[in-house]
């Protein structure tokens, strides 16, 4: 982008916080954090319509001092969100690996510090207070996302089984999309007008305007980073689970918490079969029950 994207009335502003999600998605650094923050921070001033990490690109964490940053749908380079000064960028994907789903365009005057995510998830290892911080803005920015249906990923189609799959899996791995159906004409001639879709049977917009016609499940995850394909051959761990259930997820957990390198595999979505389930009563540590899809959140946070 050479030029500085510019909001408009669907634009959402950091500073306007309309609900508890809100106040969760974006709340103040302590000084304490803050000097974690700047302890392994570089401070840089990117010029106006600087593109500071682009949509399917990992990213680092960057807190805005100075100036805007917005945070650009590739699809049609609009300005879904713009982060003020005081505010952060970074989303619950960017600590597990997977690629942004919007790109990041510095706005004019603008002073931020990047913190490499590397140091980033360090960090979150050893501090609780940085790692309770970031995990709760994390978690309450994908719901946030979801919730309105921002992300970049568009699934459109027929309201058949096809599309309903798609549906599915990204809404059991917690993925934000929008959904577009040939039966609404002037939704589909918006998406239409900056993509080339196909005339019959469903297909996937990403954030970088790639399209997948007729796609896989596979081919799905692996467009949005969540498929074994992300992982480099040479990669090594100390352990590899497979299946996410109940009992797989705690592994996973307590493997961590014991500082090992784990690798959870599972067909789906994280919480496998259990994951779809309205009420688990039989699970350690919830005398109360909790959903499946709630218990695989927990556990991916």
């Amino acid at each position: 982008m050479s030029t500085t994207p510019a909001a408009d009335e669907r634009t959402r502003y950091s500073s306007h916080r309309a609900d508890a999600v809100d106040d969760q998605a974006w709340p103040e650094f302590g000084e304490q954090v803050r000097g974690l923050l700047e302890s392994v921070g570089e401070v840089i001033r990117p010029e106006a319509g600087e593109v500071l990490w682009d949509a399917g690109d990992g990213y680092d964490l960057h807190l805005v001092l100075a100036g805007r940053v917005g945070l650009v749908d590739r699809r049609d380079d609009r300005v879904v969100f713009v982060v003020e000064a005081g505010d952060f960028v970074g989303e619950l994907g960017m600590l597990m690996g997977q690629p942004a789903f919007l790109a990041g365009v510095a706005m004019p005057d603008s002073v931020v510090l990047r913190v490499p995510i590397e140091d980033l998830r360090r960090l979150v290892a050893t501090s609780v207070e940085l790692g309770d911080v970031l995990l709760s803005a994390f978690d309450a920015r994908r719901r946030l996302l979801t919730r309105i249906g921002e992300g970049g990923l568009v699934l459109a189609g027929d309201d058949d089984r096809d599309l309903h799959r798609l549906q599915q899996f990204a809404e059991r791995n917690h993925v934000p999309y929008r959904t577009v159906l040939r039966s609404n004409p002037a939704a589909w001639a918006e998406i239409a007008a900056t993509c080339a879709l196909p005339d019959k049977g469903t297909a996937v917009v990403t954030g970088r305007r790639r399209i997948l016609a007729e796609p896989t499940t596979r081919e799905l995850a692996t467009a949005i980073g969540l498929d074994l394909c992300a992982i480099s051959d040479q990669a090594r761990c100390d352990l590899l689970i497979v299946g996410a259930g109940p009992a797989g997820l705690a592994a996973a957990v307590y493997g961590a918490s014991e500082g090992l390198d784990v690798v959870i595999v599972e067909d789906v979505a994280l919480g496998g079969q259990a994951g779809t389930s309205s009420r688990i009563e039989n699970y350690p540590g919830f005398p109360r029950g909790i959903s499946g899809s709630e218990l695989a959140r927990s556990a991916m946070l």
